[in-house]
């Protein structure tokens, strides 16, 4: 019997993945976000919102996959309030 993996473990490999390939994820995406899932980048867009709503329209679920902006890194204090509060953000 094969035992499902865990949420957890998929975000913590997304996220090592992430980290480890962060100058060449910069280099190729700068200013863009990206979504990566099973350590892999299956979506770029310069606007989050049509990010996850391509990522809907291509049947992957928004909320398991680990999304993050290219930038500087000033801009994610920026945009952080927006990515959570924004009524037209939702994982739904």
């Amino acid at each position: 019997m094969r035992i499902a993996e865990s949420r957890t473990d998929r975000h913590s490999r997304d996220v090592e993945f992430y980290e480890a390939h962060y100058q060449e994820l910069l280099a190729e995406y700068r200013g863009r976000w990206i979504a990566i899932l099973d350590q892999q980048v299956v979506g770029a867009d310069d606007d989050a919102f049509k990010l996850v709503a391509e990522l809907r329209a291509g049947g992957i679920p928004a909320d398991r996959v680990l999304r993050r902006h290219m930038g500087t890194g000033s801009e994610l204090l920026i945009l952080a309030g927006l990515w959570t509060a924004n009524p037209r953000f939702s994982f739904g």
